[in-house]
């Protein structure tokens, strides 16, 4: 599904801002 995969984008962009906060 295109939501899905809309998600695990964000989801990949969220652990590398956390990345960058950490």
């Amino acid at each position: 599904k295109a939501s899905t995969s809309a998600f695990l984008t964000w989801l990949s962009r969220l652990q590398d801002a956390l990345s960058v906060a950490t």
